[in-house]
């Protein structure tokens, strides 16, 4: 589409200026190549909008990708009309002859940044789709594991609530609740589910652990949805993104109830 704009608005303008037609499609060109070539930069890096932290690094890579692409192609432009214009002038004296070459020269010129922009684009596109691929794997093993782990995964905020952004299946087992009830906007909350005599007292070693930047470790009981009182073993530490601003909580939880329960029975023992 943009070769054929060029080439169909070249001749017009040509007409009406001193400048010859084959300037005339390679400037055209090299615009039209970069508001492409930027356009799907754009459009890729909206594709990665779920992930804050890879879009911002896609965008830094993106622009520096763009910035030598560029240069690069707007030094061959420059260097094309330059050298093959002087080149052209000192083997073509008669006009007639002059003119059919530098057609020529400009359909050259076409085909060699349509080439240029083909390879680029090209192999722009096969590094995310390898990026994507990778990515796709690495989210699958780590969705496997966490369904294999006994216990809860989770990511949550730092508030009073303990409100979660994600928790793994293994929170129906543990709480009996669901993983869209608890992340949903109302009750229940996670922190809700504390029983309250050990909600301030994890408060407290939490915001001990996030003032040092540590990892910390819980041990406390939760209310599960029918009622009954079970014992938690919690390991986590806080998610710092750029500039080491805090973003969440992230840990693991796990049931401990029965292994106090044998513990209870070895020292009776």
């Amino acid at each position: 589409i943009g070769t054929g704009l060029a080439l169909g608005t070249s001749s017009p303008l040509a007409s009406v200026t001193s400048v010859a037609t084959p300037v005339l499609v390679g400037a055209l060109l090299l615009g039209v190549g970069l508001v492409a070539f930027f356009v799907y930069c754009s459009m890729d890096r909206k594709l990665a909008a779920s992930e804050p932290e890879a879009e911002a690094k896609a965008g830094d890579e993106d622009a520096f990708l763009a910035a030598q692409i560029a240069l690069s192609y707007l030094l061959f432009g420059v260097l094309w009309i330059m050298l093959s214009d002087q080149l052209v002038a000192s083997v073509a004296r008669h006009p007639e002859v002059l003119s059919r070459i530098q057609t020529l020269k400009g359909w050259a010129f076409v085909a060699t940044t349509a080439v240029f922009l083909y390879l680029v684009v090209r192999s722009a596109v096969a590094s995310r789709r390898r990026l994507r691929r990778s990515k796709e794997e690495t989210d699958r093993f780590l969705r496997t594991l966490i369904a294999n782990l006994p216990g809860v995964a989770y990511a949550c905020h730092d508030d009073p609530d303990w409100t979660m952004v994600y928790v793994s299946d293994g929170a129906t087992e543990l709480t009996g609740y669901t993983t869209q009830e608890l992340t949903g906007p109302g009750p229940p909350t996670y922190g809700n589910l504390i029983i309250e005599s050990d909600r301030q007292r994890v408060r407290d070693e939490v915001r001990r652990a996030l003032v040092g930047r540590r990892t910390f470790q819980l041990d406390y009981h939760i209310r599960t949805k029918n009622g009954e009182v079970r014992r938690v073993w919690e390991q986590g530490r806080g998610v710092y993104g750029e500039g080491g601003r805090f973003r969440r909580l992230e840990g693991f939880i796990c049931d401990v109830t029965d292994l106090q329960h044998v513990a209870g029975q070895v020292r009776s023992a």
